[in-house]
């Protein structure tokens, strides 16, 4: 699984945490988003297709795991929506 930044995690722990994502699920939700980016980083496909969370179904992954890694990605979308909004290098078009 892909090691993420320290910076990226705190970032996305910080993000979560203020969505109210009980800190106890916090591992599991970046467990997700290194899944999610890991499987980017390895097929070289851009984030922006849409997310690989089928196989977690192919793997037999009950549902309120699917359910959970599907929010995780979802939210650190979000995050990084927001954050290409906010960034002083945005375009300002």
């Amino acid at each position: 699984m892909l090691q993420l930044p320290a910076q990226l995690a705190n970032q996305f722990v910080t993000y979560i945490g203020q969505q109210r994502i009980p800190s106890g699920q916090h591992r599991y939700y970046l467990k997700w988003m290194r899944y999610y980016l890991g499987f980017y980083h390895k097929y070289g496909f851009p984030n922006s297709e849409p997310c690989p969370l089928a196989v977690l179904k192919e793997k037999h992954r009950a549902e309120h795991l699917r359910n959970q890694a599907h929010h995780a990605v979802s939210l650190f979308q979000t995050m990084e929506a927001n954050f290409a909004k906010t960034s002083p290098h945005a375009d300002k078009n």
